[in-house]
């Protein structure tokens, strides 16, 4: 093998390995946040939500939440707000896309470990015999401190006076209903970004190389 072989096969080596370090390191430092937490409106007096067929506004808004039941990243925090979202599918049938509506924002209203809605779906109704639980379910993603992107889906609970027939006649009839509101919220893995992947690909690439350096050896 001629020298300059060698250098070249260093050179592939060197560039495959710095690939590696590289893409390795962006994934040990990313803090996408995942887990887990239930919230509702907190405050004296409580936070509530005006709801129609196709809108939530909050009082006040943004408006106060507890957390609890936090896992994993979200142990980190107690409370947060929530925004209104002026576009919901409501009665439609169909959900509704968004285009990331700022919607939960953990610990400080600052827009920052803030979760922004891509789509919301159409209002669900259980009848609890004088009570109605109203259910709307919402994916999206949150950005955390660090700029690390997890998926997110959830589901927001009111409870309206009411059996179901009249609560949904009532929003069908353009009217609205002021409630309390819960809800729960799942973080997914984080979506992987192109340099770890890259980093992924070329270590599999040097093993594989080295391997056959061996076999000809």
């Amino acid at each position: 093998m001629t020298i300059s072989t060698i250098l070249k096969n260093l050179s592939l080596v060197t560039v495959g390995a710095v690939a590696v370090t590289f893409g390795f390191g962006e994934a040990a430092n990313a803090v996408a946040l995942t887990g887990s937490f239930q919230f509702n409106g907190i405050g004296d007096p409580i936070s509530q939500v005006v709801i129609t067929a196709n809108k939530l506004n909050f009082s006040p808004n943004p408006t106060p939440i507890g957390l609890a039941a936090q896992t994993d990243s979200f142990t980190s925090f107690s409370s947060g707000f929530v925004r209104d979202v002026n576009s919901v599918a409501g009665l439609n049938g169909s959900p509704t896309l968004l285009s990331n509506v700022p919607f939960l924002d953990l610990g400080e209203n600052d827009g920052i470990d803030i979760l922004k809605l891509t789509e919301v779906s159409e209002y669900t109704f259980v009848n609890l015999g004088v009570t109605t639980a109203i259910n709307l379910a919402y994916k999206g993603f949150f950005t955390s401190s660090t700029g690390d992107i997890s998926q997110a889906f959830g589901n927001l609970t009111f409870q309206a006076i009411g059996n179901s027939t009249e609560v949904k006649n009532l929003l069908q009839g353009n009217g609205s209903i002021t409630a309390t509101f819960s809800g729960l919220t799942v973080a997914t893995e984080p979506v992987p970004e192109p340099l770890t992947i890259l980093g992924s690909l070329a270590a599999v690439g040097i093993g594989t190389a080295l391997k056959k350096k061996q076999k000809k050896a």
